[in-house]
């Protein structure tokens, strides 16, 4: 008679995370496993601690798959490898958060003229790459509005931007592998005064006085 190997299969657990970093690979520790076999009193510890993303990206990044081989096993006292076939393969559920973004706004071409309201220009861009991105990707920015904190000239010294989001990304990322810190942003700025010219009218008339003296009232 003989007695055949137990076939047992192993999960990873616990929802591996890591921070966008531009690829899939997954770092693992044995607490990330799972493995019954069955019989009590006896287990293995899996060390195993490189895996693979389905997705580099956050937003399909759902799944972590681990290669395993027979020296990724090792046995509690008492267990004996040779009575188990072993998984070669291992998955369960993992993510990948994104990386925040505090991006300083840049302030060229927010100066206006007085014209009598608080409207600012819109279609802020960052003033350099924030720190944060990853070599090679770079982000435009949308905002939902932009308002000065004063509509006069001797008091407007800032635009308040409102409703900043991520519009575009560029280089080897995605939409949601990055976001911002904080919708709201101030960025310095100014109300230049308007120039305005004034005409006399009316066709100001006296009678002959000897003088080019000419009176003009508020009418004029």
């Amino acid at each position: 008679a003989a007695i055949t190997p137990k076939s047992i299969t192993a999960t990873i657990t616990g929802n591996p995370t890591k921070t966008y970093d531009g690829t899939n690979a997954a770092t693992l520790t044995s607490g990330d496993y799972t493995m019954n076999t069955g019989i009590t009193g006896e287990s293995f510890t899996i060390n195993q601690t490189s895996g693979t993303y389905n997705s580099k990206d956050v937003t399909t990044a759902n799944a972590v798959t681990a290669t395993l081989g027979s020296a990724n096993f090792t046995p509690a006292s008492g267990t004996l490898a040779s009575n188990y076939t072993l998984p070669t393969t291992v998955t369960g559920a993992g993510q990948i958060t994104p990386i925040t973004l505090t991006p300083t706004l840049s302030n060229t071409g927010v100066t206006k003229t007085y014209d009598g309201t608080t409207a600012a220009p819109s279609g802020f861009t960052p003033t350099s790459a924030p720190s944060q991105l990853l070599s090679g990707d770079g982000i435009t920015l949308a905002d939902t509005g932009a308002v000065y904190n004063s509509k006069d000239v001797a008091t407007a010294n800032q635009v308040n931007v409102s409703g900043l989001s991520i519009a575009s990304v560029t280089g080897n990322a995605i939409l949601g592998d990055y976001v911002l810190g904080s919708s709201t942003q101030s960025v310095s700025a100014a109300i230049t005064p308007k120039s305005i010219t004034a005409t006399i009218t009316g066709n100001p008339t006296k009678t002959y006085d000897g003088t080019n003296d000419a009176t003009i009232n508020s009418g004029n």
